[in-house]
Protein backbone atom coordinates (compact mmCIF):
# COMPACT_ATOMS: atom_id res chain seq x y z
CA UNK A 1 0.00 0.00 0.00
CA UNK A 2 2.56 2.04 0.70
CA UNK A 3 4.35 2.34 -2.65
CA UNK A 4 1.06 2.38 -4.09
CA UNK A 5 0.49 5.69 -2.28
CA UNK A 6 4.08 6.59 -3.41
CA UNK A 7 3.15 5.64 -6.74
CA UNK A 8 -0.32 7.64 -6.77
CA UNK A 9 1.64 10.57 -5.04
CA UNK A 10 4.41 10.55 -7.81
CA UNK A 11 1.63 10.51 -10.51
CA UNK A 12 -0.33 13.32 -8.64
CA UNK A 13 2.66 15.63 -8.42
CA UNK A 14 3.70 15.16 -11.95
CA UNK A 15 0.24 15.69 -13.23
CA UNK A 16 0.36 19.13 -10.92
CA UNK A 17 3.65 19.86 -12.47
CA UNK A 18 2.11 19.86 -15.98
CA UNK A 19 -0.53 21.54 -15.16
CA UNK A 20 1.61 24.70 -13.11
CA UNK A 21 3.52 24.31 -16.29
CA UNK A 22 0.82 24.83 -19.13
CA UNK A 23 -0.62 27.29 -16.77
CA UNK A 24 2.45 29.29 -16.75
CA UNK A 25 2.66 29.25 -20.55
CA UNK A 26 -0.62 30.04 -21.18
CA UNK A 27 -0.46 32.94 -18.69
CA UNK A 28 2.89 33.97 -20.57
CA UNK A 29 0.98 33.74 -24.20
CA UNK A 30 -2.10 35.46 -22.38
CA UNK A 31 0.41 38.10 -21.74
CA UNK A 32 1.91 38.57 -24.85
CA UNK A 33 -1.00 38.94 -26.90
CA UNK A 34 -2.20 41.86 -24.25
CA UNK A 35 0.57 43.18 -25.09
CA UNK A 36 1.00 43.48 -28.72
CA UNK A 37 -3.14 45.12 -28.18
CA UNK A 38 -1.65 47.58 -25.82
CA UNK A 39 1.26 48.18 -28.63
CA UNK A 40 -1.74 48.65 -31.22
CA UNK A 41 -3.90 50.94 -28.88
CA UNK A 42 -0.77 53.45 -28.02
CA UNK A 43 0.15 53.16 -31.88
CA UNK A 44 -3.19 54.43 -32.74
CA UNK A 45 -3.12 56.83 -29.41
CA UNK A 46 -0.22 58.55 -30.60
CA UNK A 47 -1.54 58.54 -34.31
CA UNK A 48 -4.58 60.44 -32.89
CA UNK A 49 -3.16 62.83 -31.05
CA UNK A 50 -0.30 63.96 -33.71
CA UNK A 51 -3.59 64.60 -35.56
CA UNK A 52 -5.36 66.42 -32.50
CA UNK A 53 -2.56 69.08 -32.33
CA UNK A 54 -2.22 70.81 -35.31
CA UNK A 55 -6.13 70.58 -35.30
CA UNK A 56 -6.74 72.33 -31.79
CA UNK A 57 -3.99 74.50 -33.20
CA UNK A 58 -5.79 75.76 -36.15
CA UNK A 59 -8.89 75.31 -34.46
CA UNK A 60 -7.61 77.85 -31.63
CA UNK A 61 -6.80 80.48 -34.13
CA UNK A 62 -9.74 80.24 -36.22
CA UNK A 63 -11.88 81.35 -33.05
CA UNK A 64 -8.88 84.19 -32.76
CA UNK A 65 -9.92 85.28 -36.31
CA UNK A 66 -13.45 84.98 -35.08
CA UNK A 67 -12.91 86.86 -32.32
CA UNK A 68 -11.22 89.50 -34.65
CA UNK A 69 -14.37 89.77 -37.11
CA UNK A 70 -16.48 90.07 -34.16
CA UNK A 71 -14.51 92.97 -32.49
CA UNK A 72 -14.16 94.75 -36.21
CA UNK A 73 -18.16 94.09 -37.17
CA UNK A 74 -18.95 95.42 -33.30
CA UNK A 75 -16.99 98.79 -33.76
CA UNK A 76 -18.07 99.07 -37.62
CA UNK A 77 -22.28 99.00 -35.40
CA UNK A 78 -20.89 101.21 -33.20
CA UNK A 79 -19.95 104.04 -35.85
CA UNK A 80 -22.68 103.27 -38.11
CA UNK A 81 -25.20 104.11 -35.01
CA UNK A 82 -23.26 106.88 -34.52
CA UNK A 83 -23.27 108.55 -37.67
CA UNK A 84 -27.81 107.76 -38.11
CA UNK A 85 -27.90 109.62 -34.86
CA UNK A 86 -25.74 112.19 -35.46
CA UNK A 87 -27.26 112.10 -39.24
CA UNK A 88 -31.32 111.64 -37.79
CA UNK A 89 -30.08 114.90 -35.58
CA UNK A 90 -29.32 116.85 -38.37
CA UNK A 91 -32.22 115.98 -40.39
CA UNK A 92 -34.64 116.59 -38.00
CA UNK A 93 -34.41 120.18 -36.57
CA UNK A 94 -35.32 121.08 -40.27
CA UNK A 95 -38.10 118.39 -40.46
CA UNK A 96 -39.33 120.30 -37.09
CA UNK A 97 -39.29 123.65 -38.29
CA UNK A 98 -40.67 122.72 -41.69
CA UNK A 99 -43.51 121.24 -39.41
CA UNK A 100 -43.79 124.18 -37.38
CA UNK A 101 -43.68 126.71 -40.32
CA UNK A 102 -46.42 124.53 -42.47
CA UNK A 103 -48.76 124.52 -38.89
CA UNK A 104 -48.30 128.02 -38.96
CA UNK A 105 -49.30 128.50 -42.76
CA UNK A 106 -52.38 126.39 -42.28
CA UNK A 107 -53.60 128.16 -39.53
CA UNK A 108 -53.30 131.21 -41.15
CA UNK A 109 -54.62 130.30 -44.56
CA UNK A 110 -57.83 128.94 -42.33
CA UNK A 111 -57.98 132.37 -40.14
CA UNK A 112 -57.95 134.26 -43.52
CA UNK A 113 -60.33 132.08 -45.51
CA UNK A 114 -62.88 132.03 -42.34
CA UNK A 115 -62.68 135.80 -42.02
CA UNK A 116 -63.15 136.20 -45.46
CA UNK A 117 -66.20 134.19 -45.80
CA UNK A 118 -67.82 135.27 -42.91
CA UNK A 119 -66.69 138.83 -42.85
CA UNK A 120 -65.89 138.89 -38.99
CA UNK A 121 -62.70 138.30 -37.06
CA UNK A 122 -62.45 135.06 -34.99
CA UNK A 123 -61.63 135.21 -31.55
CA UNK A 124 -58.13 135.57 -30.38
CA UNK A 125 -56.93 132.38 -29.29
CA UNK A 126 -53.57 130.75 -29.19
CA UNK A 127 -52.14 129.24 -31.89
CA UNK A 128 -50.12 125.82 -30.99
CA UNK A 129 -47.14 125.48 -33.29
Amino acid sequence: MDQHLSTSLQVALYAASIAVIVLAVVTVYVLMRFKRQLDRVVTMVERVEAELVPLARDTRLAVDKVRDVSEHAQRIVETVRRVTGLASGALLAPMLVSNRAGNLARVGATTFLRTLWTGRRPASHHVKT
